[in-house]
């Protein structure tokens, strides 16, 4: 499969993309039908490929025009386009819910790193010493998730199929693959 870095979708087009999106965005009939497709469809992940949200975000203060007047043609050049009006949620809860990911994908790394040194592997199950050394073992737990946040859903990381699982399945399948009776080694 191509690298996002080897596809046209690459950050040399992407004015040129967002502004085809920009007009999808106002009259899906504006586009060739193949953009359309591409727009309507998704990344193959699950997600959009753009985000609404960003695209409804002000646009940067334009730079003063330059004394060569280019900086004018450019100036008049660029319009913006009109955004439809935000039905989403708020930026809090978009703040709220980018930490949660974050937190769920170092936990996800975590695991994959250290979740092995958690494994179930003594048959007499005596106990084992503490790992204070390890300094992300904590993150190789639940317990930094409230009881609220396990309820919700995140995106899965490639863990499991879905692209979106509630947290509560994301750690006990984790728990089950990194640190059950077989211990998996992902990271090294």
């Amino acid at each position: 499969m191509a690298n996002f870095q080897d596809t046209y979708l690459s950050g040399a087009n992407i004015d040129f993309i967002e502004g085809l999106y920009a007009r999808y965005l106002q009259d899906p009939s504006s586009v060739d039908p193949s953009w359309r497709d591409l727009f309507e469809n998704s990344n193959g992940a699950g997600r959009p490929i753009f985000s609404k949200t960003l695209l409804e975000a002000p646009l940067p203060a334009a730079a003063p025009p330059g004394k060569n007047g280019h900086g004018k043609q450019a100036a008049a050049a660029a319009t913006p386009v009109a955004a439809a009006p935000a039905a989403g949620p708020s930026a809090a809860a978009l703040a709220q819910d980018m930490r949660l990911q974050s937190r769920v994908d170092q936990t996800i790394t975590a695991f994959r790193l250290r979740g092995h040194l958690r494994a179930t592997l003594d048959p007499l199950r005596r106990p084992r010493a503490p790992l204070e050394h390890v300094a992300d073992m904590p993150m190789v737990d639940e317990k930094h998730f409230s009881a609220q946040e396990m309820e919700q859903s995140v995106e899965s990381g490639n863990v499991f199929p879905d692209a979106r699982v509630k947290v509560s399945q994301l750690l006990q399948r984790l728990r089950s693959t990194y640190a059950g009776s077989i211990g998996v080694e992902f990271m090294h």
